[in-house]
């Protein structure tokens, strides 16, 4: 397994490093945040980090649902920042009982 913990928000090309990181494992622990809906302007939400100006990118649930379609793999989350790309079908409650012990 492949972690990759705060990384995603600063590809310019998440998909090509998708694409690279696959290489290495099919199965990738990931955390990011999932931005707000409605997207908060920049001083609303602490995630731009406006001070430091390094995300470039940010990511909705929909958009690791469609990357796993893409390369075939199963997507879980917990629903806001720690998530699972895998190539292993899991219960559908287990990613969300293994994550509860990341807060």
């Amino acid at each position: 397994m492949l972690t990759c913990f705060e990384a995603f928000e600063h590809f310019v090309d998440p998909v090509t490093e998708l694409e690279k990181l696959l290489k290495t494992s099919q199965n990738i622990l990931l955390s990011t945040e999932f931005y707000p809906e409605p997207l908060p302007n920049p001083d609303e939400w602490w995630y731009f980090s406006m001070e430091h100006g390094q995300h470039i990118g940010f990511f909705q649930e929909k958009t690791f649902e469609y990357l796993a379609g893409k390369f075939n793999l199963y997507f879980y989350t917990n629903g806001q920042n720690l998530h699972l790309l895998t190539e292993k079908r899991l219960p559908p409650s287990a990613f969300k009982w293994m994550s509860k012990f990341s807060k």
